[in-house]
């Protein structure tokens, strides 16, 4: 359904979701109160296979969503096992399936791994090609949706220059308003495509601050006229268009919007009156990780899950500890429990997290894998395979663009020249290598050694280097 949704007429998509909403009125009539509490939030969890660690969380706590992180991943396989696997108990335990999450954003912030690694945002943004993010989309989302994820959080909408130093890098597609809306937009078209939700993040904004917010708090000082002259830009089409998304809050203070000085994840001035009253947005508003440094300051992991429910979101993440996530859960149901949060509420997040699950069909991950691991190798290899191919182009426009960009470097670069080409990817240097009419010699480089180039140019003054990194 979702592969077209975002192309019908107003008067089909009205019908559809007349249709899913009277479906997903007569599942909250079902549901009981722990159970509504649980769709609330977002787990982790320890182990690459189903164990009684993870039976207990499914069971006792009733999650709307789990996370993947590197720890959980092994051979595509295995994954896709076992998050059928969870899909299965889930259902079985709550009568309704996960939203399944990984970070996939390509570049440096990549867990599905393969070789060439998939490109960075900023390598994406560099093609400035919005056709372009759309295939990179689709090609990502039916990897996802083949291992069994159905949401993926990305796309990055933060704005970074990248010649100026700062948290989120080459996670973004750049600096240009304008062209990363277009990015963004496009490439969460293609996720849709492949029934994966688009998690456009980190609103409102985390573009230029050095800080990381898994470490602290960064403080953002700008004006509300300031964040919609540039900042806000990448966000409002998804907030606009009626295509299904979900956004992530940051952890980032902005005092001149919100004189608390609270994160915006706990800032209703942030996510209620700016991104659903301002931007107009009725879709899915998560947080991210309230166990990191830049969510601390605002009390107990408890007491920040009902800060995060009371500001506007509508699903919370604890995605390390097991006694953390049991501690935000039993916060949020004593609320409710006790008229701090009325249950009204909590069923106002739960028409958007059954909305969402309904649109993206997850029936259909339900049911154990019955493909043999032999068939399964085959297909996700070919998938692989156009991962590849995408990752190649964008390297050779990129590259290509660099050297008519570079009067210097172009007529540095005669026939005659050896080139010295550094890179941890054999085959991006293969396919590299094809436009130049020099003789390549290429340095295998391994994730997180130490650079020669340095060193390499001060004893090869007339040769030309190239080092390529990754994404």
């Amino acid at each position: 359904m979702v592969l077209i949704l975002f192309f019908y007429t107003t008067s089909t998509l009205a019908n559809i979701e007349l249709g899913v909403q009277e479906s997903v009125n007569q599942q909250l009539q079902q549901m009981s109160l722990e159970e509504k509490v649980g769709q609330l939030f977002i787990f982790g969890f320890n182990g690459k296979s189903y164990n009684s660690g993870i039976d207990q969380k499914l069971k006792n706590l009733h999650p709307g969503a789990l996370i993947s992180f590197s720890k959980n991943l092994g051979k595509p396989y295995q994954i896709a096992r076992l998050n059928h696997q969870l899909q299965s108990k889930s259902v079985a335990y709550s009568h309704v399936p996960l939203l399944l999450m990984v970070d996939q954003e390509g570049g440096t912030v990549t867990r599905i791994l393969s070789s060439p690694r998939p490109p960075s945002a900023l390598a994406l943004g560099l093609t400035k090609d919005p056709a372009l993010a759309r295939s990179v989309g689709q090609v990502t989302g039916n990897i996802l949706r083949f291992l069994g994820f159905n949401q993926n959080l990305a796309p990055v909408a933060d704005l970074s220059n990248p010649n100026e130093k700062n948290f989120i890098g080459s996670r973004s597609f750049g600096d240009d308003p304008l062209l990363v809306r277009k990015m963004v937009q496009s490439l969460s078209v293609g996720h849709l495509q492949s029934l994966v939700l688009p998690t456009t993040k980190h609103f409102p904004g985390h573009g230029g601050m050095i800080q990381d917010s898994h470490k602290t708090l960064p403080i953002k000082s700008i004006t509300i006229e300031e964040l919609k002259e540039k900042e806000l830009i990448p966000f409002i089409p998804l907030a606009r268009n009626p295509m299904l998304t979900a956004t992530m809050v940051a952890h980032l203070s902005l005092p001149k919007i919100d004189p608390t000085g609270v994160p915006a994840t706990f800032s209703k001035v942030i996510i209620t009156d700016i991104l659903r009253e301002s931007l107009g947005y009725k879709g899915l508003v998560i947080t991210d990780d309230i166990e990191m440094s830049g969510a601390r300051s605002s009390g107990s992991v408890g007491q920040r899950a009902i800060k995060a429910l009371i500001a506007g979101n509508d699903m919370i993440m604890v995605a390390w500890s097991y006694h953390k996530q049991k501690e935000a859960y039993n916060a949020v149901l004593t609320a409710v429990r006790n008229g701090v949060i009325s249950e009204a509420r909590v069923n106002e997040s739960l028409q958007r997290i059954l909305y969402v699950k309904q649109l993206l069909n997850l029936e259909n991950q339900v049911s154990p894998l019955t493909m043999s691991e032999a068939d399964f190798q085959i297909h996700f290899r070919k998938l692989l395979s156009q991962q590849a191919q995408l990752t190649h182009r964008i390297s050779r426009l990129n590259f290509q663009a660099t050297l008519e960009k570079n009067d210097n470097l172009r007529s540095t670069l005669v026939p005659s020249q050896r080139v010295h080409f550094f890179s941890s990817s054999y085959s991006i240097y293969k396919n590299l290598a094809e436009s130049l009419p020099n003789k390549v010699r290429f340095t295998r480089l391994k994730r997180k050694s130490p650079s020669p180039f340095l060193s390499m140019n001060q004893k090869m003054q007339n040769e030309l280097l190239i080092y390529h990194v990754s994404g």
